[in-house]
């Protein structure tokens, strides 16, 4: 959270490690193991505990507020739910590999029915500023509105079985950039809108970081490729 370390132990223990050292603990009841990181935004976490059946608990100022009826997930899923906040409002979505979507605002679902995605997803949502994002193993670029609808950009020619997706916040102009690596060295930069982002596709692999290289004051795209070369490259 914005002050804590937060520590998940397999039997449920959450503990809550403060800038001094001070050590707070949270015991949950839960039925399988934690195998991801808590995603956490401001004073608000959402934790996956998985299984076949799994389970969301969302934390919100270091009180559970599910502790007896936490979110059930049906199926597995890889990966962490993800947070954005809009309006004073903490929304949180989740996807399982068979593309079951859960999205919640303020721990209470939004969802009046199943929403499925035709895809297979072995990477879990992340948000950008206004909206979720999930990549589909078929290298399918998925943009999740706040009520659950979606719509959706095809990388041609590509697969996403063990790729990458990730969001720099701030990318141009106060805006979102997605960022998706299918399988191959190569990176695709989208705006919020799904359009592609000029002077990409750009060599490398995995997740860029973002930063001033050159020292012109603008950001710069850097990459680590296949052939273990790191790419600095100048965005216009």
């Amino acid at each position: 959270t914005t002050n804590n370390l937060i520590i998940p132990l397999e039997n449920g223990t959450v503990l809550f490690v403060d800038e001094n050292a001070n050590i707070s603990t949270l015991e949950l009841s839960v039925m399988g193991n934690i195998k991801s990181a808590p995603k956490s935004l401001e004073n608000n976490v959402a934790l996956y505990y998985k299984g076949f059946i799994g389970e969301i608990f969302f934390i919100e100022n270091g009180i559970c507020t599910n502790a007896d009826t936490p979110e059930l997930v049906d199926g597995i899923a890889f990966g962490s739910p993800a947070m954005l906040k809009s309006n004073n409002d903490i929304f949180t979505a989740f996807i399982t590999q068979n593309g079951t979507l859960y999205l919640w605002k303020n721990g209470v679902s939004v969802l009046n029915k199943v929403v499925k995605i035709n895809n297979i997803f072995n990477l879990n949502v992340v948000a950008s500023n206004n909206y979720f994002y999930a990549l589909g193993a078929d290298a399918t670029l998925y943009k999740i509105q706040l009520d659950g609808s979606y719509s959706a950009v095809k990388i041609p020619n590509k697969t996403a079985k063990n790729g990458y997706i990730s969001v720099c916040k701030n990318f141009r102009n106060n805006s979102c950039g997605i960022f998706v690596c299918p399988d191959s060295n190569t990176l695709y930069g989208f705006t919020e809108s799904l359009e592609l982002i000029s002077g990409f596709p750009l060599i490398g692999y995995g997740i860029p970081v973002f930063a001033d290289a050159n020292g012109d004051k603008n950001l710069d795209c850097i990459t680590f490729s296949i052939d273990n070369k790191i790419n600095a490259w100048n965005l216009r």
